[in-house]
């Protein structure tokens, strides 16, 4: 019973830091939603999306230049979150990611509940790497 009521108290703890809707207030990190086409984002963001069983939440995104970046699941680890170009190719993205994006390239962003997922609010980090796009792999 201590179990279940620490681990209440942490999943709490974590659920209200993570959804806050301004941002990481103390690393000044924004939070975009899926809700309009995300362009030319900050070095470092949060994208958020809503979780729904029944159906597929997408977020496009676009970026200003070539750049490698990582990409990792804040919450939703059990969802299905993967990336799609508009040729239609895909990569899904389990845990975190680190890819090479093209400049002015529209890619989506697919999340879906996860089997496992109480949780109805998926948040992703995508953080700007200082690495040279030109010799870097994977690209995308």
């Amino acid at each position: 019973m201590k179990n279940f009521i620490w681990v209440c108290i942490v999943a709490l703890s974590i659920a209200f830091i993570a959804c806050s809707k301004d941002g990481d207030e103390a690393n000044n990190i924004p939070i975009y939603s899926n809700t309009q086409e995300i362009i030319n984002p900050p070095d470092t963001f949060i994208l958020y999306m809503p979780l729904k069983s029944y159906s597929n939440n997408m977020a496009t995104l676009r970026f200003d230049t070539n750049s490698v970046w990582r990409i990792s699941k804040i919450t939703g680890q059990s969802s299905n979150f993967w990336i799609q170009r508009t040729d239609s190719t895909q990569l899904i993205i389990r845990d975190t990611l680190v890819l090479g994006l093209q400049g002015n390239t529209t890619y989506n962003f697919y999340v879906i509940l996860g089997s496992n997922e109480s949780k109805n609010k998926f948040f992703a980090k995508f953080e700007k790497q200082p690495v040279n796009y030109s010799t870097f792999s994977p690209k995308f």
